[in-house]
């Protein structure tokens, strides 16, 4: 991935998420399907704080981690504020049109979007400072 993005002229670099950090501070720091990969989550959301000047994004599969526990460890890091979004729309292929609209309306169903999270899909998270 590292290799086509260069190809194609765009700046990439390559690194762990655990120790990279950006030539200089950021605004937002996205991260997705990776942050199973943080070998001290709470230590991982503490060094993302200090290049990251207002916003952390993340999804996150309530299935593997107790959503409490994530919720302490980004704010004991210093992201006091974390908005919470169920996402059910796949990032892999694209959906027929009436298929991804109702996806859409379910994440936004309360209850019944709490309900599909327990078995399937995930949450995306949205902390700031």
């Amino acid at each position: 991935m590292v290799a086509e993005g260069r190809a194609r002229g765009r700046a990439v670099e390559l690194g762990d998420l655990n120790d990279y950090e950006p030539p200089e501070p950021v605004t937002a720091t996205t991260c997705f399907r990776a942050i199973y990969y943080a070998r001290d989550r709470l230590a991982f959301f503490r060094h993302v704080a200090t290049y990251t000047e207002r916003k952390l994004v993340f999804d996150l599969n309530p299935r593997q981690y107790r959503l409490e526990d994530v919720l302490a460890d980004l704010r004991a890091a210093g992201w006091p504020r974390v908005a919470l979004r169920p996402f059910f729309v796949p990032q892999t292929r694209a959906l027929p049109g009436p298929l991804g609209k109702a996806l859409v309306a379910a994440e936004r169903s309360g209850p019944l979007a709490r309900f599909a999270l327990r078995y399937r899909f995930t949450y995306l998270v949205a902390a700031s400072k």
